[in-house]
């Protein structure tokens, strides 16, 4: 259920609830013309607000609905766009996408453009938990500064808990620093919120470069390996 919908049915509730109060204690008072008038003024009232409330719900429905084709219709145009190089058709797009061409950036090796892409969108407010995210991932690649590139995914889990990616790869760095309880406690965040990455980590597990490799012999480890393996069957 929508919070705008919540809004209009608990703003009706509370006016019709309001009315219903005030025309029993009329009723209490016996008839008059005084309270006849009372009447009507409380039912057009009622009628009144009841009608603004959901004239509300459907102006905010629309715009959200409206709002959400608006970016269908530049998402799919940036991922065209991407898929076929079409560097001056994302930096078109980039005003209002910027993460979009940041992650451009990063897939051709750019990384001080890339960085600055995603910056930019973080003080927009926009993507920011991702930007979080691939602020890392580049920092970690660029410079091997293991303690930046924890803040960069700190930072981003509190901006949004729910972005799994963020504990996958916190999870992966502890294993690399030999933190096997922390990884272990990040690597199931991150399969908990999405299943998807079980396919990282089974298919790291077994690589002795990867640092997921150092944890093979973990019962715990095990143990979310053999969560992932049966959810891989569910796929």
């Amino acid at each position: 259920m929508s919070p705008s919908l919540i809004v209009a049915i608990v703003g009706t509730a509370g006016v019709t609830l309001a009315a219903l109060e005030r025309l029993l204690f009329g009723k209490k008072q016996g008839p008059s013309p005084l309270n006849r008038t009372a009447y009507a003024i409380i039912i057009g009232t009622l009628a009144v607000n009841i009608t603004i409330q959901w004239i509300q719900y459907h102006n905010v429905t629309t715009v959200k609905v409206e709002e959400q084709k608006k970016l269908e219709r530049e998402l799919a145009f940036a991922l065209w766009a991407y898929s076929n190089r079409e560097e001056p058709a994302l930096k078109y797009l980039s005003s209002d996408h910027k993460y979009v061409l940041g992650y451009y950036y990063f897939r051709d090796k750019k990384y001080d453009e890339a960085m600055a892409e995603f910056n930019d969108a973080i003080r927009r407010g926009e993507f920011v938990a991702p930007s979080k995210y691939m602020l890392a991932v580049i920092t970690h690649l660029k410079n091997n500064d293991l303690s930046q590139t924890k803040e960069f995914l700190k930072q981003g889990i509190t901006y949004d808990p729910e972005f799994s990616s963020l504990y996958l790869q916190r999870g992966i760095l502890h294993a690399h620093q030999r933190e096997p309880a922390d990884a272990i406690s990040d690597l199931n965040k991150a399969v908990d919120l999405s299943r998807v990455h079980c396919y990282t980590i089974l298919r790291n597990a077994g690589d002795s470069q990867h640092p997921l490799n150092r944890l093979k012999d973990n019962p715990s480890f095990i143990e979310l390996k053999d969560k992932c393996e049966k959810l891989e069957k569910t796929f």
